[in-house]
């Protein structure tokens, strides 16, 4: 299990490094780390990470696909921000369904942190969504999720993925002012 961890994390990184550059590759590099995330935390008995892994393949299939069609009409990856109504939106999707997957996961599974874990999947169900549609957004919805996962992988002792989490908030730190800078960028051409 250990060398997966590991596999699974330097995958990880180098994903959201990629989407950092704006690089379609964190598409298929993603995918792979999703893959291998799945199994480990199916085996740990992590169902709402499970759960989430195999939403994030479907998201980043959606993204790919998205971010190619982009990027042969602007020829880059263009960053934009949420309105109002999308925040909204968001915070109505991620409330109801941590409620949904909590109450489903505390009822029906041996789950080890059944609303904590459904929280922050479901934050990180909206994150994924936004990197999709290239919102600056998921940066901040990102800042949180890692947070969570770090204090709940060091309690079940996956300290592989606890420090993949600690270098994936730090990366959600360079992303936001990455995607910051573009937006502001692109914003004075």
């Amino acid at each position: 299990m250990f060398i997966w961890e590991w596999l699974g994390a330097l995958t990880g990184i180098l994903g959201v490094v990629l989407t950092q550059k704006r690089s379609i590759w964190c598409f298929p590099i993603g995918i792979i780390s999703v893959v291998i995330s799945f199994y480990i935390f199916f085996e740990q008995k992590l169902f709402a990470d499970s759960l989430q892994q195999v939403i994030y393949f479907i998201l980043l299939i959606i993204g790919w696909y998205s971010w190619q069609k982009k990027i042969q009409v602007e020829h880059e990856v263009v960053v934009s921000k949420c309105n109002k109504l999308q925040r909204i939106q968001l915070a109505i999707f991620i409330i109801s369904f941590a409620i949904l997957l909590g109450f489903l996961l505390h009822k029906f599974t041996s789950a080890t942190f059944p609303w904590i874990d459904s929280l922050a999947t479901s934050i990180a169900f909206a994150a994924q969504f936004l990197i999709a549609k290239r919102k600056l957004e998921n940066w901040y919805l990102w800042i949180i999720v890692n947070i969570t996962y770090i204090g709940i992988y060091c309690v079940k002792t996956l300290w592989v993925y606890a420090f993949l989490y600690f270098i994936y908030l730090l990366l959600s730190f360079v992303g936001l002012n990455q995607w910051k800078k573009e937006l502001t960028k692109d914003a004075a051409i």
